[in-house]
């Protein structure tokens, strides 16, 4: 294809998505129509690679089937770094400033990974297959299944999905789930980076301000949804 029609491909298919999430949010919102809500969590899903399915997938097959710490880890692990790969070459195709030669590189990389996956994938049917139905069998999942995970009605999930110009949120505890919009700015970057490196390079001061700026994007907007003892971000 023509240079950068990846790139426009991908950006429109995120702005897609999550004006999809917007709308079938706001449509829950205002019906309780549980179909909205499992579209609206769809589409977050398919923003985010799905990888809270694979979370949630993990999580019941080392619950229900019989398998070491160490080899589970390394599967994860394996997710997690192909989940990375496919973002950073998003954000590559994204940029304004788009270097092939980087592409190429972590295109490679993600190209090894998927191959090494699937080899070890394989080996886990062979030795481990009931963990590997459990986990590799997963597609999606709804609202509904993560309320099934939740322990009591003590606990909350907060889910973020980050758009463009959206952050959208879903609050989910055993009983309810809500989804809330919040329009975005540059500001919301700069809090959420300028937090994360205050509390890596441990700057008291630089805490301090971002940490109620990040408060009031995060969880200001949902505060009244957050009724449990236990709120899991």
């Amino acid at each position: 294809p023509p240079k950068g029609t990846d790139g426009s491909i991908r950006t429109t298919a995120s702005e897609l998505h999550g004006q999809a999430v917007v709308l079938a949010g706001r449509l829950y919102e205002k019906t309780s129509d549980k179909r909205f809500l499992n579209r609206a969590f769809y589409h977050a899903e398919k923003r985010k690679s799905r990888q809270l399915s694979f979370s949630l997938a993990d999580a019941n097959a080392r619950r229900s089937a019989e398998i070491d710490s160490s080899t589970a880890a390394v599967d994860h692990n394996f997710k997690l770094e192909i989940s990375r790969h496919r973002r950073l070459i998003a954000e590559k195709f994204a940029s304004s400033t788009t270097d092939s030669s980087s592409i190429s590189a972590l295109q490679n990389e993600l190209f090894v990974l998927e191959r090494t996956d699937a080899r070890f994938v394989e080996a886990l049917a062979l030795r481990y297959n009931k963990y590997a139905v459990l986990k590799h069998g997963v597609v999606t999942i709804s609202p509904a299944d993560i309320q099934s995970y939740l322990v009591n009605d003590s606990t909350t999930l907060v889910e973020y999905v980050v758009f463009d110009s959206t952050l959208v949120t879903f609050v989910i505890d055993q009983s309810e789930t809500h989804v809330v919009s919040t329009p975005i700015t540059a500001k919301f970057d700069i809090a959420v980076d300028s937090l994360r490196i205050a509390l890596h390079e441990r700057l008291d001061r630089a805490f301090l301000r971002y940490s109620h700026a990040s408060y009031e994007l995060l969880v200001e907007p949902i505060r009244s949804f957050l009724n449990t003892e236990r709120v899991v971000f």
